[in-house]
């Protein structure tokens, strides 16, 4: 395209109202989103795992506290702290206030992708595509651990971090198709908010923005603009990081405030908070041969439905005979991916997907024009695919994949319902035959996660907490953790005075924020990666200064890290346990004693009388 060839903007497709489709998409997304949600009500969080720390700091950041002085975190930035406490501060402090704000994102993220989806294909693959985010990734629940779902998700960064960087990506796009200011000043906004979330999160997303201005060089020619739009950029993004330090400033020197700023990037440059067994499984590398295996067996499974799409419908055209043969191809197709397909470990094709579309993208680009629909396409399928290689040899649509995998996956659905079709009707094979089996066995895939995750939410029960507080949990026959946690909220709320501190170990905030009671020391989570970033020697004597009236001690699985439970090791709480079994007393047990049989348990323990004055 030549430097004065504006790019072409799609039309909506013939015989349709834009209007009309939002409205039809509005009725049933927006029916799918509400059933999700009136199906899994309350039932989303963790009684032991990360999410009581995205309530805890929030709490205490609304009463005054400063992230990162008087709250040690190292999940990621500032930013989503600092909204959620604000929304403490408006609307009150509970865990309906901080859940109810997530599904309005999730809402605003379904107006956003379809919208974009809309625009580069067509109603079809825009409603796939949100209705792959609502019933795969959003509140999907495939393992007993309620923090991979976007209501209450382990890290309120990486949720922010993606819907930001979903927005920065289009506006990215506009701009590189249109060269209004307004599109690179609101993208590099984007990008400054999103460098204060997660790392990954922000690469990706760094990744999809260098693309798009190679784009504008050399693919449409305009070196200057380029220049000019990475300036704008740069200038916004600086904006929000400026505002933090100049917050941060307040309570501490210039060079202290620059590092609360960046402190999502220091597990980044620790590298020995990478270091154990939970990682290497993260990126596949415990069993790389068998992850390679299922990459290349899956995508060759994939490749040949397309060969035998075209072979059988090549040619047909729309009679009563053409619609049988197609049942009896979709039927049988349908049935094996329902009973043999394993759709939770669907996401081994997805990087030859998204590597696939960027070279269609490219191929469209350069045999006809660089409109708006390519550029956003390689902006996404860029920052799909570096989003996605944070998961290593193992893509999954569960565990982070449950973020990092959701854009590869709509890439995906893009591929399957706009890149193929293009590429059938070239052999003169009828699309529409191919695009009707693609939805089905999406629809398929969907519907079995869908009830595999139903599965999981029907063994949450157990109601802990009261009012806004209120969540349910699995019942104790199902997973014990949750329904004993609750037993020690009842009788913490019973025995203990309402203004005692405490600290549970090796994590367990939910208790702390439930009942309203401090931690005495900025530590929440003692798991081997935090004692790499913090050293266990600065946390252990924390916890001795601090004192807390009374401490709990969870008898958690820690072997994903190497050791099999908190104190087993003098490297992982062996001598801090001690010096708390000589100043407290036990005063309650729940559930198993841990160090004997390795099953879940609780023991509860007050500061001695006794031991009250001895010296840290």
């Amino acid at each position: 395209m030549s430097e004065h060839t504006p790019a072409t903007e799609p039309q909506t497709p013939a015989g349709h109202s834009a209007r009309r489709d939002a409205l039809f998409a509005l009725a049933v997304l927006g029916g799918v989103w509400a059933v999700l949600i009136a199906a899994t009500w309350r039932k989303w969080a963790d009684m032991v795992l990360d999410f009581g720390v995205q309530l805890y700091i929030p709490w205490k950041i609304s009463t005054g506290a400063v992230l990162y002085r008087d709250l040690a975190y190292m999940t990621g930035g500032p930013l989503s702290q600092y909204v959620d406490a604000l929304l403490f501060r408006v609307f009150g402090v509970s865990f309906l206030t901080l859940a109810l704000a997530n599904l309005v994102l999730l809402a605003l993220l379904l107006v956003l992708v379809y919208r974009c989806f809309y625009r580069v294909a067509d109603q079809l693959t825009a409603m796939m595509a949100c209705l792959a985010i609502l019933l795969v990734f959003a509140f999907g629940q495939y393992s007993d651990y309620g923090i991979f779902n976007y209501v209450t998700p382990y890290s309120e960064e990486i949720y922010h971090g993606l819907i930001l960087s979903i927005a920065a990506v289009a506006l990215m796009a506009r701009w590189v198709a249109a060269k209004k200011r307004g599109d690179a000043l609101a993208a590099g906004f984007c990008c400054g908010l999103v460098f204060l979330t997660k790392p990954e999160v922000f690469l990706a997303l760094a990744a999809g923005v260098l693309a798009g201005l190679v784009l504008a060089w050399r693919g449409l020619g305009r070196k200057d603009a380029a220049v000019k739009g990475l300036g704008l950029m740069t200038l916004a993004g600086a904006v929000p990081l400026l505002g933090f330090l100049v917050y941060f400033l307040r309570f501490a020197g210039f060079q202290q405030s620059l590092r609360w700023t960046c402190w999502a990037w220091t597990p980044v440059l620790s590298s020995s908070a990478m270091d154990s067994p939970l990682y290497r499984w993260c990126l596949g590398l415990d069993a790389p041969g068998h992850h390679l295996a299922r990459m290349v067996g899956d995508s060759v499974g994939l490749c040949a439905i397309v060969i035998l799409a075209f072979l059988v419908f090549r040619g047909r055209g729309q009679s009563r005979r053409d619609a049988v043969v197609f049942i009896l191809v979709a039927v049988p197709l349908a049935a094996l991916a329902w009973w043999e397909f394993d759709w939770v470990e669907c996401g081994h094709s997805l990087p030859l997907l998204c590597v696939l579309v960027l070279a269609w993208v490219f191929w469209r680009g350069r045999r006809a024009a660089w409109d708006s629909s390519s550029i956003f396409m390689t902006l996404w399928a860029v920052f799909s695919l570096v989003l996605l290689a944070k998961l290593g040899l193992y893509p999954r649509i569960w565990h982070y994949g449950f973020v990092l995998a959701m854009p590869a996956f709509l890439t995906a659905v893009f591929f399957l319902l706009r890149v193929v079709p293009e590429f059938l009707e070239g052999f003169a094979a009828v699309s529409n035959w191919w695009r009707a089996l693609a939805c089905i066995l999406l629809l398929t895939g969907f519907a079995w996660l869908f009830l595999a995750s139903k599965g999981v939410y029907q063994e949450e029960t157990v109601v802990v907490g009261d009012g806004a507080d209120m969540l349910l949990t699995f019942r104790q026959e199902f997973r014990p953790a949750g329904a004993l946690m609750g037993q020690a909220l009842s009788w913490m709320q019973t025995h203990s005075p309402s203004g005692s501190t405490l600290a549970v170990l090796p994590e367990g905030a939910m208790l702390n924020y439930m009942l309203r009671r401090d931690n005495p020391t900025p530590f929440l989570r003692w798991n081997p990666p935090e004692l790499a970033v913090y050293g266990q020697a600065n946390m252990s004597h924390a916890l001795q200064e601090g004192r807390p009236d009374y401490i709990i001690l969870l008898g958690v699985d820690t072997r994903e890290f190497g050791v099999p439970y908190f104190g087993a090791s003098d490297g992982f709480g062996g001598e801090v346990l001690r010096w708390i079994n000589r100043a407290y007393e036990p005063v309650c047990q729940i559930g198993h004693d841990w160090t004997r049989d390795g099953e879940f348990g609780i023991r509860i323990l007050k500061r001695s009388a006794a031991q009250a004055g001895e010296a840290p």
